[in-house]
């Protein structure tokens, strides 16, 4: 990737199946597609604490999912990505879905 490139998430809020006004966010040109869709989560997560809401997360990003699982994880975004999740206290629902068939 070089300087200018796009490299960001959107996040898309449906409330009774109504949609929301959106989130978008700018990451910078390094950032991976990996880290990218841990940012989407987190932000998804930290939204759900603040606002106190019941969500759920469909994310394409299995690699993404993956990392939060195992009860050792060295990453210290995923780390936290993951206290958050548990500090949402079932809040929060986190599901794969296919991106490309």
């Amino acid at each position: 990737m070089s300087p200018g490139d796009n490299v960001g998430f959107s996040e898309c809020i449906f409330d009774n199946g109504i949609l929301q006004p959106d989130f978008c966010f700018k990451l910078n040109y390094y950032n991976s597609v990996f880290k990218t869709k841990l940012s989407a989560i987190n932000f998804a997560v930290c939204w759900s604490l603040e606002n106190g809401v019941r969500i759920k997360i469909f994310s394409d990003g299995l690699s993404s999912i993956d990392v939060l699982v195992p009860t050792s994880i060295k990453c210290s975004f995923a780390l936290n990505i993951k206290e958050n999740i548990v500090r949402a206290n079932g809040l929060v629902s986190l599901t794969w879905v296919r991106a490309h068939g």
